[in-house]
């Protein structure tokens, strides 16, 4: 999907820098919880790193989307991860149409 230079964001790409930094307590807080478990140890989001699991991609982005569904202005956002995508749809003031296929 082609979007037009003047509807983009401005600063958005420091803005999500931010967020994932603001999450990163968060995301560590929830792989300290998952490496107790039985099968922690295979797991990408409790590594806690960016290069193997989006989980801190999706914390922030799910900060950015929630301060911005808090504010009075209308903003369209395009997501075109399926999982994020519903993350999204639990936001308090986010609407959508339809979910987006799995696959």
């Amino acid at each position: 999907m082609g979007l037009s230079a003047e509807g983009r964001e401005p600063g958005l790409a420091e803005e999500l820098e931010q967020a994932f930094e603001k999450c990163r307590n968060d995301w560590i807080e929830i792989g300290r919880v998952l490496s107790a478990q039985k099968t922690g140890e295979v797991s990408h989001t409790a590594a806690c790193g960016s290069f193997g699991s989006d989980f801190g991609v999706m914390l922030a982005w799910t900060g950015i989307v929630e301060t911005r569904a808090a504010a009075p202005e209308r903003l369209t956002a395009v997501c075109d991860d399926p999982w994020l995508f519903r993350q999204l749809t639990e936001i308090p003031g986010w609407r959508s149409d339809r979910l987006p296929a799995l696959d």
